[in-house]
């Protein structure tokens, strides 16, 4: 066994989940479904640990199957795991924004930890891990595997909620070459070149995608112009590893994005848009520019039998500007910059088949500056063990502690027990699993030095905000109903005291006593063997969030449905159909929006070995629900979604 392993491109997930079935995501599999069980190494931080061994929540994402299923944007990908909302653009659902994946019901810009390749993505000043997610595509990741539940023992900051942890695939096989192009509906364009594979001892990963589209929503009044919401996008992605020796590994990587997004504003309180129409044009809008630079270098090394250890060296830097249209005649622009260094020490001691240990040392410099002299410099220390004990082959038990040092909030002690049971066996078609732990999220920079307007609210900071700190659990079953049908329901709960969030008046922030959200999840997932080679996904999930005045909280949905299913009635075309439906919505703390539901269609034509076609139809009911509503109570000003769409294209492999 590979001890850790790349965050993802791991060869054996690759293949065990294709022995799978090609679901878009694994749920329960056991020993009996695949030679080799889809291995998570999210859950335990690096160490691989087979699915159905580890007592954490968490969903593994095949990338290139999702790709052959049409989807091709990471905010879509994460619709199809259970116990995940995502909004876009704060709600406004449009590609390019911001995206805030509600995980249990606490969102990504405050309690859930963005990782890639290895390097935090967890804010002080900015919306670094949003905005990853909302602007990202699948050409230059590998697999994503999303953690639910409380993870600060593992992860430290900003993992209250869950962890998102991608990174850049590793090259495998021979030297392979893929160009991806898409074009349609909204002056949509996408295309992607990749190489990739091994050469002696060196694997290599490159990609590079441009992406532009104009999304357009709309309003009920006619005052937003066509390009209301235009992005357009550069990534490059690539990843170098050179196996110095049996048992040492060098690794490489490094990603960058540059990114344009205009984001169309609902109406304030104190200003009509329709009176400002005719001279500037329509509605207010933000433009945000996006620059990010990820680095890193990582050596694996096995020392002997028993120790093996990894030493990860990596730089993050996010810079972002957004500007307003004239009609916010007090405001500017807003310069931010994030600047990240991370060094990991991780070690794993493989005592026997029963135990093992995992210990390691982490240090972090965050550093975030902007125009309007919100500075915040903080390092942060942190010693964490994790230790994995069988004590029978049917029962895996793991507990886990981190203890962080900050230069701002000093001492912070995290932990996290888990335990899986295969409850008659090895091969059980039964499995009960359940963890509990806790997390915490630390004031940001500009919550607690703002001093800027922006449009015509004035925000001021709270230097006196303290640490927020989270309890949570969660308990479920997995059942084989049927050979190769599988039912997962888990429960859930998390409660956050010293809860952050805003003053009645939007002006600064404050603590508030306690939030909570407690829920269910439901997932089944199938395949139909000889029948057309078929097979699907359903994930329910009902979150009741909520904070001490028992308002719901910001950006949230009661229900939340996603569903796919999938057919080849010849060997080499794949079709399908899928949904993503969300009702109890919220807009601020306490609001309600409209539900929504989007149907999807896709499906794709192996025309020969080296040339593919697809066609994607999506919204095709057409539902133009609410987005973002217009916070003066006039709904004639509310951002509605854009209709249906239509995209194809073609997949060049040589």
């Amino acid at each position: 066994m590979k001890l850790f392993a790349p965050m993802t491109g791991v060869s054996r997930v690759v293949l065990a989940m294709a022995m799978a079935g090609g679901c878009a995501f694994s749920q329960a599999a056991t020993n009996q479904d695949v030679e080799l069980p889809p291995v998570t190494v999210a859950a335990h931080d690096g160490v691989e640990v087979p699915y159905n061994n580890t007592g954490v929540s968490v969903s593994i994402l095949n990338s290139e199957q999702l790709q052959k299923e049409g989807v091709v944007t990471m905010t879509e990908a994460l619709t199809r795991v259970p116990g995940l909302y995502t909004t876009t653009g704060g709600s406004s659902y449009q590609r390019g924004s911001v995206s805030y994946a509600r995980i249990r019901g606490m969102n990504s810009a405050d309690y859930t930890l963005t990782m890639v390749d290895g390097m935090r993505l967890y804010r002080i000043g900015a919306l670094a891990g949003p905005v990853f997610m909302g602007t990202t595509d699948l050409f230059s990741i590998g697999n994503t595997e999303v953690v639910r539940g409380s993870e600060g023992a593992v992860y430290g900051a900003g993992a209250i909620g869950g962890v998102v942890a991608t990174g850049t695939p590793q090259g495998q096989g021979k030297p392979s070459f893929k160009v991806f192009t898409e074009a349609g509906s909204f002056d949509s364009f996408t295309g992607a070149a990749i190489a990739q594979g091994q050469v002696g001892k060196l694997d290599y990963f490159v990609s590079a995608t441009y992406e532009r589209t104009n999304n357009d929503p709309t309003t009920a009044a006619p005052i937003l112009d066509r390009h209301a919401a235009k992005f357009e996008q550069w990534s490059e992605a690539v990843r170098l590893g050179y196996q110095i020796s049996d048992s040492t590994k060098l690794t490489f990587t490094y990603r960058r994005q540059d990114a344009q997004a205009n984001q169309p504003q609902a109406c304030a309180t104190d200003y009509d848009p329709v009176t400002f129409a005719p001279m500037y044009g329509g509605f207010a809008r933000v433009t945000d520019y996006y620059r990010t630079n990820l680095a890193t270098m990582k050596l694996d090394t096995q020392v002997n039998k028993i120790w093996s250890s990894s030493l990860m060296v990596g730089y993050y830097g996010f810079d972002f500007t957004d500007t307003y249209s004239p009609l916010f005649t007090g405001y500017d622009t807003f310069d931010s910059n994030l600047r990240n260094v991370q060094i990991e020490w991780r070690n794993l001691m493989q005592w026997n088949k029963q135990h093992r240990t995992t210990a390691g040392f982490a240090w972090n410099r965050a550093q975030f500056v902007s125009n309007y002299e919100t500075r915040n410099l903080e390092n942060t220390y942190g010693l964490f063990a994790e230790h994995m004990y069988s004590p029978v082959s049917n029962l895996d038990l793991s507990a886990a502690a981190r203890l962080d040092s900050s230069t701002i909030w000093n001492e912070l002690f995290t932990y996290r027990a888990a335990a899986s049971w295969k409850v008659t066996g090895d091969k059980s078609p039964t499995r009960l699993f359940g963890s509990f732990g806790s997390g915490y999220r630390a004031p940001s920079a500009f919550e607690r030095f703002a001093d800027c307007t922006i449009g015509y609210s004035r925000y001021k900071g709270n230097p006196d905000l303290k640490v927020s700190k989270s309890l949570g659990g969660d308990l479920g079953v997995e059942q084989r109903v049927a050979d190769k049908h599988y039912l997962t329901v888990t429960g859930f709960w998390t409660r956050i005291n010293d809860q952050i969030g805003a003053t009645a008046d939007y002006s600064s922030w404050t603590n508030y006593s306690y939030a909570t959200a407690v829920g269910v999840e439901c997932s089944l997932r199938g395949e139909f063997g000889d029948a057309w080679n078929s097979g699907y996904t359903l994930a329910y999930t009902y979150t009741v969030p909520k904070n001490n005045s028992d308002q719901q909280l910001s950006y949230t949905a009661r229900s939340v449905w996603s569903a796919d299913i999938h057919t080849s009635p010849i060997a080499s075309v794949t079709t399908g159909l899928g949904v993503t439906a969300a009702s109890g919505r919220s807009a601020g703390v306490g609001s309600h929006i409209d539900s929504y539901c989007v149907l999807r269609w896709y499906a794709r034509w192996q025309a020969t070995d080296n040339l593919a076609f697809h066609v994607r139809v999506e919204n095709m009911g057409n539902d133009r629900f609410v987005t973002q509503p217009d916070y003066s109570g006039n709904s004639t000003y509310d951002i509605i979604s854009a209709g249906t769409a239509v995209y194809g294209g073609v997949t060049l492999t040589f």
